[in-house]
């Protein structure tokens, strides 16, 4: 599944992000989509404007910014895309415009508003947050030795004593696997890996992109 992203649409939305990640540019909008669940998913970015610097798409590739051409606006180059797609169905148009959203619908592209998306990009942006706080814990905590627990959480002397005192238990001992004696039951073979469920495939960016340069109408490019 590839996403089209209606970049402008997508920036101006307000409200939706936590204060620390409202006001965004494109590279911010990149590294978001990057740690987020669509991270292995190709995107193009459509812009407004004239090209600018296109290190943001050297440096992430499945990643592209794409300007339209002089006289063109950012969702007539979206919608030019969707009609010269060859397989429409795979791509995730992003946009809370209706005419954009209109033709994706036409060509059964699947279509999240902009707002969604944006809710979607902050609740991982969060859930990355929040692991890297717990693993940073739990690091820290590997350190302490049992006297060090005992003061974290306030235990008295006499607990002290006796955890200087005992020595740790014994480690247990490692077994080999061993073939079952007879008249045992044998354990069950496990039951084999169910193949991926992934219903969308990507869709090779470079090529959708070459049928925009290229222009006209080609073969499978109708619904």
């Amino acid at each position: 599944m590839t996403l089209i992203i209606d970049t402008c649409n997508v920036l101006h939305r307000t409200g939706i992000l936590p204060p620390e990640l409202a006001g965004i540019d494109e590279q911010g909008l990149v590294s978001l989509v990057l740690s987020s669940r669509y991270r292995n998913r190709g995107a193009i970015l459509a812009c407004d404007g004239k090209p600018r610097d296109r290190a943001i798409s050297r440096g992430t590739p499945g990643i592209t910014l794409h300007f339209p051409r002089p006289g063109e606006t950012a969702d007539e180059l979206i919608m030019a895309l969707i009609a010269r797609s060859s397989a429409p169905k795979r791509l995730l148009v992003i946009t809370s415009d209706r005419e954009v959203a209109s033709a994706a619908r036409k060509r059964r592209c699947r279509i999240l508003d902009s707002d969604s998306f944006l809710g979607h990009l902050a609740h991982d942006a969060d859930r990355s947050a929040r692991n890297h706080t717990d693993q940073t814990v739990l690091e820290e905590s590997g350190s302490l030795g049992v006297e060090d627990w005992i003061d974290q959480f306030q235990l008295d002397d006499q607990l002290k004593g006796l955890a200087a005192s005992e020595p740790p238990p014994p480690r247990p001992r490692e077994t080999e696997d061993t073939e079952p004696a007879e008249g045992d039951p044998a354990l069950p073979p496990k039951p084999p890996t169910p193949p991926s469920q992934e219903p969308w495939e990507a869709l090779d960016t470079d090529e959708l992109l070459r049928r925009y340069e290229r222009g006209g109408d080609e073969p499978g490019t109708q619904a």
